[in-house]
């Protein structure tokens, strides 16, 4: 009998674990030139009972459950904030003004077709300010200084950067899989990049979608292809420009960009140094 109760619960609201810890207090005001953002995992509709992690430039700074909350000091600036597990990932940029409060919340709360699906949103803080007041406090990493991302230094090499970009407000779930000269080299998410050290020449790169998950006959996930030719000791920048607005895929390029447009992107990027393959 208890055994059925148990499966019963969980066919229902997925057993999800609600968070545990001391009750809300305010977090202390940030130095000057920071901001205060504060993390919510609001409660689930249905899902599971993992928690999930959240990363700030990625860095992993603190998993919380459903009704968990925890909050970082950030320096002013925009900062790329991600959201891991529970069923889905995710990623926003978000302005972090001196002397500011935001508020970033997980939801698992929107229905497409037969299932509920997460998302990430800067809350309204009228709203925020209520509700969290009812969640459980874990505390967070501090988050490591900005670092350069490390080059390899090869003079006899051509150093190629492939990086994946987003607007803002859209989230792409689905990974793309970069290919060079015909060999698939990493599976990227959004806001990410990887940096290959190339023989000079000409070569070809790739990007596709996984073929087992992507919509069939909508041109933007279609496979793109760009010819480069790399020179020794010297760095190109190559972007899978993703358009879009919440979360939907309007339209994707892939481009070679100027080094100032790519470092500042690279800025709100996560490095991946070993790419999954």
């Amino acid at each position: 009998m208890k055994r059925f109760l148990c499966l019963l619960v969980i066919f229902l609201s997925g057993c999800a674990t609600v968070a545990t810890g001391p009750d809300f207090t305010p977090a202390p005001p940030p130095a000057q030139q920071e901001g205060l953002v504060y993390f919510m995992r609001s409660p689930l509709v249905v899902g599971d009972e993992y928690a999930v992690g959240f990363l700030v430039d990625g860095h992993k700074v603190v998993e919380l459950y459903s009704k968990g909350y925890s909050w970082v000091h950030l320096p002013q600036g925009r900062h790329n904030i991600k959201g891991q597990g529970g069923g889905g990932k995710m990623s926003i940029l978000v302005d972090v003004r001196p002397g500011e409060t935001q508020y970033v919340e997980r939801l698992d709360d929107r229905l497409e077709g037969n299932r509920y699906v997460a998302r990430l949103q800067v809350a309204r803080p009228q709203e925020s300010e209520s509700k969290i007041k009812d969640f459980k406090y874990t505390p967070a990493l501090p988050v490591p200084a900005a670092s350069e991302p490390a080059f390899p230094v090869d003079a006899s090499k051509a150093t190629v950067v492939l990086y994946r970009s987003s607007p803002s407000p859209a989230h792409i779930d689905l990974d793309i899989i970069w290919s060079v000269d015909q060999r698939t080299v990493c599976h990227m998410e959004d806001r990410s990049y990887t940096i290959l050290s190339l023989e000079p020449g000409d070569h070809e790169v790739k990007v596709a979608w996984d073929p087992w998950r992507r919509p069939l006959f909508v041109d933007a996930y279609q496979e793109r292809t760009l010819k480069i030719r790399a020179e020794a000791g010297q760095t190109q920048y190559v972007s899978y420009r993703i358009t879009g607005r919440d979360g939907a895929l309007f339209g994707t390029d892939l481009v070679t960009e100027p080094e100032g447009a790519a470092k500042r992107n690279l800025a709100l990027a996560t490095q991946i140094k070993e790419c999954r393959r």
